[in-house]
């Protein structure tokens, strides 16, 4: 409920500063023959049109980590112990708003550190390359979705055996997938009520 709050300030305040901006805008072109009378509203024009875009970009309901050290306490959550050196990059992003919620993380390759993931989170079903499951996943992930950070690499036809498995939370859906992308572990997990 807060979140909702929060984003209706959002859009609240970003309107008002788009509205003050147009009411300068106007004022500009009226003024536009009286040059300190212009440069005044033309400067006030642009700078509620900024604030206006800034506060329109302000992003509530996320938060995004792309160091390591950031990320330790997100590796441990999810996989239930601290990642060894081995495991040198970690990123992650949760993201929420309302009753749905979605976490994607990427951490260097460790043949070990994935294979215990790999036994602790089963059940695991297996989706291997020119089957239908991973195609079918393919396909979800070839979807755009905006909230998904700029680092996030969703699998493709070359990726390799992807593991998932799906209502698992005790939410109303629950989706998880694992897969290897080059020299990286890749997860994403989501669930809405």
């Amino acid at each position: 409920m807060v979140q909702v709050f929060l984003i209706l300030t959002k859009f609240m305040v970003a309107g008002i500063f788009s509205m003050v901006s147009i009411i300068f805008l106007i004022s500009t072109i009226i003024k536009w023959k009286k040059k300190n009378s212009f440069r005044l509203s033309f400067g006030l024009f642009m700078a509620f049109g900024l604030f206006a875009l800034l506060t329109f970009n302000i992003d509530l309901t996320s938060a995004e980590f792309t160091t390591r050290e950031d990320s330790i306490g997100a590796f441990k959550d999810n996989f239930g112990f601290e990642p060894p050196e081995t495991v040198e990059n970690i990123k992650h992003k949760n993201f929420a708003l309302y009753d749905a919620s979605a976490h994607w993380m990427s951490f260097t390759y460790d043949s070990i550190v994935f294979e215990k993931i790999r036994l602790q989170d089963q059940p695991l079903s297996i989706a291997d390359p020119n089957t239908n499951e991973h195609s079918q996943i393919i396909n979800e992930f070839s979807r755009e979705n905006p909230n998904a950070p700029e680092w996030w690499i969703s699998p493709t036809s070359i990726t390799g055996t992807i593991y998932y498995k799906k209502d698992f939370l005790n939410h109303t859906f629950s989706e998880y997938y694992l897969y290897r992308s080059g020299d990286m572990i890749h997860l994403m997990v989501h669930y809405f009520d």
